[in-house]
């Protein structure tokens, strides 16, 4: 089966391409890409809900720093009318 011009085009820049990682079929390594952008999602969504993660948790730190706060002020002003 002889290769059309865009089709061997296409081979040449696979296997440059899997040459780098090593790989030696340029179909796995076609393959491998919807992969490999699984990954990448599955990684960015994981960054997404970390950085939410840390927001909640640094402005529940910041409510019980300040209720912390009112509270041993509130505390102060009662010892300090006896």
């Amino acid at each position: 089966m002889a290769l059309t011009p865009i089709s061997s085009r296409f081979a040449i820049e696979m296997d440059s391409a899997t040459s780098a990682t090593g790989d030696c079929d340029p179909a796995i390594a076609y393959m491998e890409l919807g992969s490999c952008a699984s990954k990448i999602k599955q990684a960015d969504l994981k960054r997404q809900q970390a950085n939410v993660e840390l927001s909640f948790a640094q402005r529940r730190l910041l409510a019980d720093l300040r209720s912390f706060y009112d509270e041993n002020r509130h505390i102060g002003a009662r010892s300090s009318n006896c």
